[in-house]
């Protein structure tokens, strides 16, 4: 979990939630890549909060939703270990463009015990996640934009 300033008025939390989709149960699926190419399992989202509002909510005796002035997926687009934008997963053999290597041997065959039935791919355990603030060190010191890292840890039990 992090949190930081998105403009002057807002602060963005972010949070990742865990899911192991159809090795446990299925999560909501997310779309990424212009909607090519949809994911269940874990997800990592965020909320952004009214910021004059979060520093009176816990006097004010309102619900937060007075205070949330938006919320959704942190990222849309994603890569593969190849280096190349994920895709959709071809359903009745080898993904050959676009796998999800967590999910696939190199070649592109399923490596993972279940499919997901609703979406194309599982994302699985993103732990250590963590934020990096932009410049975080000083000016010109660090990332050049906020980002948020992580690494997914995965089985395949295939």
């Amino acid at each position: 979990m992090g949190a930081y300033l998105r403009n002057d008025e807002t602060v963005r939390l972010v949070v990742q939630s865990e899911s192991y989709g159809p090795l446990r149960y299925e999560s909501y699926p997310y779309y990424v890549n212009d909607d090519t190419a949809s994911f269940t399992g874990s997800h990592v989202q965020y909320a952004d909060f009214d910021r004059k509002g979060l520093s009176k909510f816990l006097n004010h005796g309102r619900p937060a939703s007075n205070i949330i002035t938006g919320f959704g997926q942190v990222a849309d687009t994603y890569y593969n270990l190849a280096g190349k934008l994920v895709g959709p997963r071809t359903v009745d053999g080898l993904t050959t463009t676009g796998a999800h290597f967590s999910n696939t041997d190199a070649a592109g065959n399923w490596s993972v015990a279940e499919l997901p039935t609703e979406a194309d791919w599982l994302m699985q355990s993103l732990c250590s996640a963590h934020l990096e603030e932009a410049h975080q060190w000083g000016e010109g010191l660090g990332f050049e934009d906020d980002i948020y890292i992580t690494n997914e840890e995965w089985i395949t039990c295939k």
